[in-house]
């Protein structure tokens, strides 16, 4: 995809190559293209040579083969439609090709074959002109370039400071047709292989050669890949030989709301463009029709056109959904022939019936006859699937395939026709929705749906290859303003921040064009530019060579190049003023950022200004309330765009005094969800009520889609009295509400668009509500700028009154897992006596025939608790069953268990031996059960060894064997801390035992971990013993399985951070056995590997990132063959314990506190043990400890801490979570106090403990 050395060989003629490093171009390398061609995109490589060509009739085209006369054909047809100079064309003399020479007045063209696809060399000497390819696309890409050359020399010919087409046809007149080139070498190749164009036909149509126009634009600027959206449901506009109805019919309708909207908005805002063209009209039978296809001759002929220049045609024929215009006309299509709208989209195609599949497959057929190119779109997006629920086809479809929803159907519908393209040799590109199913290696996926990329990054992560054209920033049909260039030409940056390593899948970029108001040729071209100079560069040029500032002073130039070929483009956006712009006294109408030959005209009466209005050209004073309306005028007269801005004198705002604001004020904002399908704000919250949400500013809540009826309030803090600006963006609509007031009206169904007002405020508090919705997808935001023109950042923006009630809270097992800190869990089972080192995967699918092997002559659990004790744990657990699904306790239900052995004769429990321990020593007890496998019974991940009737009835035996042996645990050996299911107690509606009922009856205190409904702990995603920071204790779900469509690593980083916004108590488990050091991991004893135990460095780094980031730690212990804990781990436990003591067993000083500030006094400590340097100097601190008291939910989102000493203070460390416990550890400090600064709650802070330490 990225070449960075061309090669040019040319046989027979000469022999160049280019070698060059580029280097990257900022805005300060802008001066230095000052003299080079201003081309657009930039490429790689550009040497200006000295001297000039002379181009004129008299030159001569040169193709090397035949191949290539087409090429020649186009060069020649662009200089004379656009230079007036006609070339003519020749053949390379035989001799001066055998000898190698160059013939002079020559533009020659050749293909190399060597270099990266689509790359070109042009040389540019006095004699001649020699354009290279590497293959046909790249001979077109150089032509490409050569015609930019020639209309930027045309158009400097006249005049640098006088663009208008009068002078350049005077400057014309004077040279005669003739136009000197500038000697240069350029090498170049693309950055992106997919340089996308769509044009939307179906809801307005375009004529053949308004399509060859674009094709031509497209052409110049090296856009490859014409995207044709040919069918919708407002028109089908390509003839389909088998079904003539679809032209016939299809191809026209009755004016529609998109046509009406056009016509209305043709004489509201004077603007010609948004007029229907007459030649798209026909009257039948008294009505007036709008309409218009391609034959297919048609076709053919702008295929081939197409081709000429490089570009490949992507035909899209929409199926299922958007097919309103082939199911009108065959109502068979349909499911019970229903032509009727869903709430949101038209009734899609029925893929129950066989007549659909062949239907569609005939279309396809015919499409693959016409389109030459591997690709062809399906649609496949916005299919409203409520017909198919009720359609008895399509429930026997579903019935048959084994399918499980409507959903499922669609992926199956498509999965149909991408079978149907394979077997014709093309690949099937769809729209983004087509991922919901899953996709075979062979399908492309067109990422639309901006507002949710999380399952087209996993695509491309998995190597799905994408096109990128998200809509808020590639749909060019959308409103644009001064952002939008710059949105498009940085987006690849952008992209890479999400994607990351998948960007390696991403084809490249495309920008399209829908047509519900593009009715015309001229709307058409001012849509697409200069947008599509963005995206060209975008695509093109390497970010090395790419600058904004550089582009934008290149793009002054084809401002005037598009002013040549008559492509009425989008004049620059004017600036200096908003929407509502507020004033106190008295304000000034000052434009800011006017191109160069634009004139701007105004009225204040409401009316559309013309050239006889005022005319701008100093500030404009404002003293009242005034409605300006201003129009831009190009040099020609041309119109440009209206501008509407509001001047309205307010009286100050007086702020909110904080504590008249109704309870404590928290970080961010009351978001509440309705579930609305209207299209007004001022009724979503007439709808039904689906929850209510935080947000730190003004957005949508993260996982909330569908019908969004959004209401946000709160306050917003400004810093200083004066006009604030507030820029509202929203698809679809919104509303703002400051102090009660309406300040910004963004209501009605619309695609994104901004609103700004301005608002007079004091100083403090001012109320804010923000009310939105949106039916598929959405976007929301909100910029504020204070009045020196800064935009202010979230934070410390928004408040609004605290709801500590509605936070997740734990249960009392859950906060004794908090107070636990730390525990442990023995590994017990057969492994320990085999003689055989333990693995997963091989030990526990291999049943030991002599289970006798399991004999502990010294067996003391005492001695085991008394370590762990020693450690600091405050409960254990044990395996009770593990991999060999042998049970260490006196089992009426597993036969496999202390009951069949000779130890004890039989009579050991050591379940029981264990219980009595703990209690004994003050350790809460605790079990690990391992039923997912069994040796002895053949049972591997639940699932029973064996076919057929024998594995199925067996398997429902096990699960009720499961159910009876968790039974015996839980009611024999009195209150359990927690039951621990390894792997999950699996999905009881699948192949697992339902063991949670039982635990939830016999054992209610008990925490269960868990199967795919409940987990009341997670495990921290490895088995390092730590887990990340932030570490939250809320979680999104109350089980911690992975049941969403989220990647494994995805899900992992949710298991090691949590979520703050989550719903449920689902804290962090942080787990690693106590033999786990030198690249061991040893869950299970061994002779000899007592060098795998933990150094106690490591052990205090693992406790600092476990319970030091509010988790819990369980230390893995295994007792040996003679059942007692190693000398050398009882040691290092112990010595653990002690080194956890003197580290943080006695504080410098301690305290506690609630609210946004904690003050920690060094002076005395509460254990009069301040560290001091000498007689009055401040203590020194390297360490600190926060708990939050989470019995009250965790209500801190971030925070710092400043070290006081004498009048100076600093900030020495920061952070997010606290949660139950948070060691911070830093560089020693003096302090005389520590103050905790909480900077993000959501609830009033309760800090139930903040201490200072000094480690050594």
């Amino acid at each position: 995809m990225k070449s960075r050395i061309f090669s040019i060989l040319v046989p027979g003629i000469c022999s160049v190559i280019f070698s060059f490093m580029p280097s990257p171009v900022n805005a300060r390398d802008a001066q230095q293209f000052a003299s080079g061609p201003d081309l657009i995109p930039r490429p790689l490589s550009s040497v200006q040579g000295t001297g000039t060509f002379r181009l004129d009739s008299e030159v001569i085209v040169y193709p090397d083969e035949n191949h290539v006369n087409p090429a020649a054909r186009y060069l020649a047809q662009s200089l004379k439609r656009e230079a007036g100079i006609g070339l003519r064309t020749g053949i390379l003399p035989e001799a001066m090709s055998a000898a190698g020479e160059m013939p002079g007045n020559a533009i020659i063209l050749k293909i190399s074959g060597i270099g990266s696809p689509e790359s070109y060399g042009l040389e540019i000497s006095e004699r001649n002109v020699l354009i290279t390819g590497a293959d046909n696309r790249g001979l077109a890409n150089g032509i490409a370039t050569f015609r930019q050359l020639v209309l930027l020399a045309d158009d400097q010919s006249a005049s640098r400071d006088s663009k208008d087409r009068d002078s350049r046809d005077r400057a014309k007149a004077d040279t005669g047709d003739t136009v000197l080139l500038p000697c240069c070498t350029i090498s170049d190749a693309p950055e992106y292989g997919w340089r996308g164009v769509m044009l939307d036909v179906a809801r307005h149509f375009f004529s053949v050669q308004e399509v060859k126009e674009l094709l031509d634009l497209m052409a110049l600027y090296k856009l490859n890949k014409f995207h044709w959206h040919l069918t919708d449901d407002q028109g089908w506009r390509i003839e389909i030989r088998k079904y003539p109805l679809l032209t016939e019919k299809g191809a026209w309708r009755h004016f529609d709301k998109n046509d009406r909207q056009c016509m209305a908005l043709a004489e509201k805002e004077q603007i010609r463009d948004f007029e229907i063209p007459q030649d798209r009209l026909r009257i039948e039978a008294g009505d007036t029709l709008y309409g218009g296809y391609y034959t297919q001759e048609e076709i053919r002929d702008i295929v081939r056109y197409a081709a000429e220049r490089g570009i490949d045609i992507i035909p899209e024929i929409d199926v299922p959904g958007h097919s309103l215009a082939a199911i009108s006309n065959y109502p068979w299509l349909a499911c019970d022939e229903d032509l009727s709208w869903g709430k949101l989209f038209s009734c899609p195609m029925c893929p129950g019936k066989d007549e659909v599949l062949e239907f569609c497959r005939n279309v396809y057929s015919e499409i693959f006859e016409l389109f030459p190119y591997e690709y062809v779109h399906v649609g496949g997006d916005e299919v409203d699937m409520s017909n198919w629920t009720s359609c008895s086809d399509c429930q026997k479809r579903i019935s048959d395939e084994g399918l499980d929803s409507p959903a499922a159907l669609q992926s199956w519908f498509i999965g149909e026709m991408e079978d149907f393209f394979t077997a014709n040799g093309r690949k099937l590109i769809g729209w983004d929705e087509i991922i919901g199913g899953g996709l075979s290696g062979t399908s492309t996926v067109m990422w639309w749906q901006g507002w949710t990329p999380g399952p087209v990054v996993e695509a491309a992560a998995a190597g799905t290859e994408i096109i990128a054209c998200p809509n808020a920033v590639f749909y060019l049909s959308y409103p644009e303003d001064s952002k939008s260039l710059g949105n498009i030409y940085d987006y690849d940056r952008t992209m890479a921040e999400l994607f990351g390593g998948g960007m390696d899948s991403v084809k490249g970029f495309q920008a399209n064009v829908w047509s519900e108001q593009v009715p015309s040729r001229g709307r058409m071209l001012y849509k697409f530019f200069p947008g599509l100079l963005a995206v060209s560069e975008l695509c093109w040029s390497s970010p090395e060579v790419r600058s904004m500032t550089d582009f934008e002073a290149r793009l002054q130039e084809h401002y005037g190049i598009l002013d040549s070929l008559g492509v009425g483009y989008r004049m620059p956006d004017i600036g200096g003023f908003c929407d509502i712009n507020a004033f106190v006294d008295t304000a000034f109408l000052e434009v800011t950022d006017i191109g160069t030959g634009v004139r701007v005209f105004y009225t204040t009466d409401g009316s559309i200004p013309d050239m006889t209005s005022e005319e701008y050209t100093a500030p404009v004073a404002v003293t009242s309330d005034t409605d300006f309306t201003l129009r831009l005028f190009g040099r020609d007269g041309r119109q440009g765009e209206i501008y509407r801005t509001q001047f309205v004198r307010q009286d100050w705002a007086e702020a909110v005094p904080e504590d008249s604001a109704g309870g404590f004020l928290a970080d961010g904002l009351n978001a509440v969800r309705y579930d609305y399908p209207g299209e007004s704000c001022r009724e979503i919250e007439s709808a039904p009520y689906r929850g209510t949400y935080r947000v730190a500013d003004i957005s949508i809540p993260e996982g909330v889609g569908g019908n969004i009826g959004l209401v946000l309030s709160g306050y917003v803090n400004v810093p200083e009295d004066g006009i604030y600006t507030f820029r509202l963006l929203s698809d679809d609509g919104s509303l703002l509400y400051l102090d009660g007031d309406l300040a910004i009206d963004n209501d009605g169904g619309h695609t994104p668009i901004e609103i700004t007002a301005q608002k007079a405020l004091r100083k403090g508090l001012h109320e804010i509500t923000v009310k939105y919705f949106d039916h598929n997808g959405g976007l929301l935001g909100m910029s504020v700028y204070s009045p020196d023109g800064a935009e202010l950042p979230s934070e410390g923006l928004y408040y609004s009154v605290a709801d500590p009630e509605s936070l997740p809270r734990p249960s009392a097992s859950q906060l004794a897992w908090h107070d636990a800190e730390m525990g442990v869990i023995f590994h017990y089972d057969l492994h320990v006596f085999d003689g055989e080192k333990y693995s997963q995967g091989s030990n526990r699918i291999n049943p030991v025939e002599d289970y006798n092997i399991f004999f502990p002559e010294h067996l003391d659990t005492d001695q085991w608790i008394r370590s762990a004790k020693a450690a600091g744990a405050k409960f254990a657990l044990l395996t009770a069953t593990h991999e060999t699904g042998f049970g260490l306790w006196q089992s009426d239900v597993n036969p496999y268990c202390m009951k069949a052995l000779k130890w004890k004769n039989g009579k050991g429990d050591i379940v029981r031996d264990f219980v009595r321990s703990c209690r004994k020593y003050g350790l809460k007890p605790g079990l690990y059960v391992g039923i997912r496998w069994n040796s002895l019974l053949g049972i591997h991940n639940f699932k029973a060894e064996g076919d057929g009737e024998f594995a199925a009835g067996r398997q429902q035996w096990y699960r009720r064997y499961c159910e009876r042996m968790v039974t015996e645990l839980c009611t024999k050996y009195g209150d359990l801390f927690m039951i621990w299911f390894d792997g999950g107690a699996d999905d009881p509606d699948g192949l697992g035992p339902d063991v949670e009922p039982i635990v939830a009856e016999y054992q209610p205190e008990c925490l269960f971990y868990h199967n795919v409904n409940r987990a009341d702990v997670r495990w921290g995603g490895s088995e390092t013993g730590t887990v990340g920071y932030p570490c939250w204790s809320s979680f999104p779900y109350p089980f911690s399985h992975n049941k969403s469509n989220e990647s494994a690593d995805a899900h992992n980083e949710l298991l090691a951070h949590g979520d703050p916004d989550g719903k449920y108590w689902v804290p962090a488990m942080a787990d690693t056995p106590l033999r786990g050091w030198n690249g061991r991991h040893e869950w299970f004893w061994e002779p000899g590997d007592e060098g795998s135990v933990y150094p106690l460095d490591e052990l205090m780094d693992i406790y600092e990132r476990s319970a030091g980031r509010n988790a819990t730690l369980i230390v893995g212990l295994t007792p040996d063959a003679d059942g007692l804990l190693p000398q050398t781990d009882a040691e290092r436990l112990e010595e653990w314990g002690r080194e956890i003591e003197r580290r943080y067993g006695s504080p410098l000083a301690g305290t506690c506190g609630k609210g946004r500030e904690t003050v920690l006094s060094l002076s005395s400590g509460s254990h009069g043990k301040v560290s001091r340097n000498g007689s009055g100097s401040p203590a020194a601190v390297n360490c600190c400890i926060l708990s939050e008291d989470v019995g009250g939910g965790e209500r801190v989102r971030s925070w710092h801490i400043e070290a006081r000493t004498g009048e100076e203070c600093r900030t020495i460390c920061r952070g997010t979570s606290i949660g139950h416990k948070r060691i911070v550890r830093f560089d020693p400090v003096p302090a005389d106090e520590l103050i905790l600064m909480i900077d993000n709650c959501v609830a009033e802070p309760l800090i139930s403990g903040f201490s200072a330490h000094y480690i050594n």
